[in-house]
């Protein structure tokens, strides 16, 4: 993110620091009461005012802003005698109040001033979590014109209190806890996840909130309507202490990996190139953070033989491609906030891409010979003692005097499926890959970038395929929204060959109808695919880099419509199919499933109809009280309410089958997806025949009829464009003596 904090404010931050200490100033009343969960308290002797939780804890404020966010005053400070206070355990430090300010770090300095210690400026959600802000128009988009003047600076060393979620965009929701209203009304709402909440006055001053902190919003037509906040509340008045600080370690050891590549010859055009591993191990009195790291380049060679420089973790790239400092011969790689756990090692390689060989001109002269070091500890940048036998420099890299193969990589698959809300094993990319040199290429790193609107949090379980093949799978996108995928077995692409790759993944039952999915290669870095001949990383082109000249530019970089898109369906109610492939199943079998899907709910909602369908009967359906099937029925995949079980006697008939209509009413709550199941047992004196489960009525072409489904947010059926559509020939299964 850039950094979009103007200089003017920043200085204006310098009044807010000034406050340090103002609650420890405060002179309060004396009482003589004990105190109550819930109280603000302090002593005679020690001016500090602490929260009393309900877990029997006194919370901390750090500062003013902190103190000023959940009230207006000190009036309601209780003082208690120094016994009692040490009765009650410290509990941790209680954080900015959601949605009352933005906040950003800044170091402090040992006389007092301060330096920005990061460019991100964070919108604070539920639990001391926070959320950055993308770029100022997400800023005016959410906090308006003026929203500069809601920031507050917040000392790096109590990052430890708050969690850093997902992301905010122009058009993310409100994080919960912000109070919004409508330009030209009175109404206030309180923000809950997608939900907006009235405020009536009692409840404005029931839960101390502040009307200084509302908001005016353009549109809340995406937020259900909730129930009124109309008193006191506890998840909303209670200050919320951050999470436990992990204490911070006082020592670094920074040492050469064992691992570190030894003296090696490295083709022109080549990619990720290791040049040094380094092995950064934390003291085991607490964490460490690694800001920044500088790596020096020595040897006689050309300044221009490496085009990019990059450092990973493990298979994470941890930064955009670095140059080289033509004047200092360095590469840093800076704002890593790169944390490492208390007495463990995290292992670090710095690589490069070697540029196209040249005879002259800007371009890796063959015989250059690199060294690449960490000359010193001020190239590690950390609040702990670094330690370490510096320099730490890798062995040579010499440019040889042939090239690397190269691949190309294409969009490819046309318009996807749009996956619905909640869907499982959506497909949401689509590439080729072509290895268009002479070298056998094994594909083992691959890297997707997703920039769609919806919140990376709502991808789970991606997965890479060629084909019908598992390649590798990741649980999430990470905090650089890259879905990275490790091949533990390398893919085979021969010479002049070309394959289609997959990514599906799980859509999350909180999406947004509307939300778009989109994913391409932010770095042809982002494929590593080893040379059989040479054993480098092959050149990569997907629309950015030219490998060489005669070589067609790949389509995959994001520009025009080099990428994979799709949109999210939904509406009141989302079904989604889930699966299972089709596939054979031997009669005589019990429990068998038929039909996996998934229904997310927008609004509350109450199903009181299930229609399921037995289409293509192995005999006519007047013969059915043999019971050819039977123990029919919907099963709740986490253990909640299904329905009862039928068999094929209490079916009604339908052309090619029957169908029966559960009764069983089960309640779904607005953002919750539920998982279900149709399972039923296969007499073994069925007869082959192809046979399929449908959800709903083939007939009519809906999932569900006009009064199955009940909004109880306003007592009204779901119907028209908010119902589901047909949910026809879901799965089919043959069935086989």
């Amino acid at each position: 993110m850039n950094n979009f904090i103007k200089k003017a404010f920043l200085i204006s931050m310098v009044v807010i620091l000034s406050l340090w200490g103002v609650v420890g100033a405060v002179t309060v009343p004396v009482h003589a009461n004990v105190a109550s969960t819930g109280d603000l308290i302090k002593t005679a002797t020690n001016p500090a005012v602490y929260y009393l939780s309900a877990d029997g804890k006194r919370y901390t404020f750090n500062h003013a802003r902190e103190y000023f966010t959940w009230y207006d005053d000190f009036s309601g400070v209780v003082t208690i005698a120094d016994t009692e206070m040490f009765s009650y355990d410290l509990g941790g430090t209680v954080v900015l109040r959601p949605g009352a300010r933005l906040m950003q770090y800044v170091s402090v300095q040992g006389d007092g001033t301060w330096m920005i210690a990061s460019p991100n400026v964070y919108a604070v959600s539920s639990n001391g979590t926070i959320m950055a802000l993308d770029s100022a128009e997400t800023a005016v988009a959410l906090y308006g014109e003026n929203w500069e003047q809601m920031i507050v600076a917040i000392p790096d060393y109590l990052s430890g209190y708050y969690t850093t979620g997902a992301a905010l965009t122009s058009t993310s929701t409100y994080p919960t806890g912000t109070l919004v209203k409508m330009a030209g009304s009175d109404q206030v709402y309180y923000i809950e996840g997608t939900t907006k909440r009235p405020v009536t006055a009692d409840g404005m001053t029931g839960n101390n909130l502040n009307m200084d902190y509302v908001l005016t919003a353009s549109d809340l037509s995406g937020y259900t309507d909730g129930t009124s906040v109309t008193g006191v509340e506890g998840d909303i008045a209670n200050p919320v202490g951050g999470a436990t600080a992990t204490p911070i370690g006082t020592g670094l050891t920074v040492a050469l990996s064992p691992s570190s590549p030894g003296a090696q010859v490295a083709p022109g055009l080549a990619t990720n190139v290791p040049l040094l591993k380094v092995n950064l191990t934390a003291s085991t009195d607490g964490a460490v953070t690694v800001n920044s790291l500088v790596f020096t380049k020595s040897g006689p060679s050309d300044n221009n033989d490496m085009s990019y420089y990059y450092l990973y973790d493990g298979a994470t790239r941890l930064t955009s491609g670095k140059s080289l400092n033509n004047t200092s011969l360095t590469v840093t790689f800076s704002n890593l906030n790169l944390s490492v756990a208390a007495g463990t090692t995290k292992a670090l390689t710095f690589s490069a891409d070697v540029a196209a060989l040249v005879s002259s001109g800007s371009g890796a002269t063959a015989g250059g010979v690199h060294i690449y070091s960490l000359a010193s500890a001020d190239g590690v940048s950390t609040s702990a003692q670094v330690n370490g036998s510096f320099p730490l420099s890798g062995n040579t890299v010499t440019i040889g005097s042939v090239s690397t193969g190269w691949l190309d990589v294409d969009a490819n698959g046309g318009t996807l499926t749009n996956p619905t809300v909640g869907q499982t094993g959506a497909t949401v990319a689509q590439f080729k890959v072509t290895n268009s040199s002479a070298e056998i290429m094994h594909l083992s790193r691959l890297s997707l970038y997703q920039t769609g609107t919806l919140e990376n949090a709502k991808f789970s379980n991606l997965k890479l395929y060629q084909s019908s093949t598992l390649l590798a799978e990741v649980s999430g996108i990470n905090g650089d929204s890259l879905a990275v995928f490790d091949l533990a077995t390398p893919f085979v692409l021969d010479k002049s060959q070309n394959r289609i790759f997959t990514v599906t993944a799980d859509i999350a039952g909180s999406a947004r109808n509307g939300d778009t999915t989109k994913f391409y290669l932010d770095s042809e870095s982002d494929v590593y695919a080893l040379g059989q001949t040479y054993g480098y990383g092959a050149c990569v082109d997907a629309g950015t880099t030219t490998c060489t000249s005669s070589a067609v530019a790949g389509t995959y970089d994001g520009t025009s419509t080099n990428y994979s898109e799709t949109t999210v369906q939904g509406g009141q109610v989302t079904v989604a199919n889930n699966g299972p492939s089709a596939d054979n199943v031997s009669v005589g079998q019990t429990n068998v499933p038929m039909l996996k899907f998934a229904i997310t709910a927008g609004v509350n909602i109450e199903v009181k109809q299930w229609r399921v369908e037995l289409i293509g009967l192995p005999v006519a359906h007047a013969d059915c009280v043999a019971d050819y099937i039977s123990n029919l029925r919907i099963v709740d995949d986490n253990g909640g309410s299904g329905t009862s079980a039928v068999n094929c006697s209490d079916l009604t008939a339908v052309t090619d089958g029957g169908y029966y209509q559960f009764t069983d009413i089960i309640n779904i709550d607005a953002g919750e997806t539920r998982n279900y199941t149709v399972y039923m047992d296969i007499s073994s004196s069925m007869s082959a025949s192809t046979t399929y489960v449908v959800l709903g009525n083939t007939a009519s072409a809906n999932t569900f009829s006009a009064t199955a489904v009940k909004n109880t947010d306003n007592n009204q059926y779901v119907s028209g464009g908010d119902a589901p559509p047909a949910y026809r020939a879901a799965i089919r299964v043959l069935l086989e003596d």
